[in-house]
């Protein structure tokens, strides 16, 4: 079993080109996943919950 590939907002940023407050905000609004604390100051997100979220933004942007 593969290991599942995990980011950090830092990686978000760089892959979709949207702010960290942008990425919160849609937390927020219940249109990107929360991620995990994976510590007391570490979010984590994998890479598979990551890219669903962009798709379906991308979806929704064109509709």
């Amino acid at each position: 079993m593969e290991a599942e590939k995990l980011i950090s907002i830092r990686d978000i940023t760089r892959l979709t080109s949207l702010s960290s407050p942008t990425i919160y905000r849609l937390i927020n609004d219940g249109k990107f996943p929360p991620g995990r604390m994976i510590t007391k100051n570490r979010r984590v997100w994998r890479m598979t919950d990551v890219k669903a979220a962009m798709e379906q933004l991308w979806s929704d942007a064109g509709s």
